[in-house]
């Protein structure tokens, strides 16, 4: 069994960064539209977005997805439109009021 060099063990911090985000609730779709074309155009470009209603369509360049209700609509640090379930949004950021 190889020694392990604690010389070689760092303690490390992911990159903080700062996205912008909104949850859909199921009666918001309006918003979630609005905050989707209220983004600066280089990043809406070829991005298209539509409330169902129940649900919020969002197509980014041949990709779809929906909105489903608890949903959080994020716009991410590289300028890509990202849909998050709640649990995978509480795994990678910390919501600051």
């Amino acid at each position: 069994m190889t020694a392990v060099d604690t010389n070689n063990i760092l303690s490390v911090k992911r990159r903080a960064i700062t996205v912008l985000a909104v949850q859909f609730t199921g009666r918001n779709g309006a918003e979630v539209v609005a905050f989707v074309r209220s983004a600066d155009e280089k990043f809406t470009k070829g991005v298209t977005v539509r409330n169902g209603g129940s649900y919020v369509s969002i197509t980014e360049d041949g990709a779809g997805g929906r909105v489903r209700k608890g949903d959080w609509v994020v716009l991410d640090a590289d300028g890509k439109f990202r849909v998050f379930s709640p649990e995978e949004l509480a795994k990678l950021f910390l919501i600051k009021g």
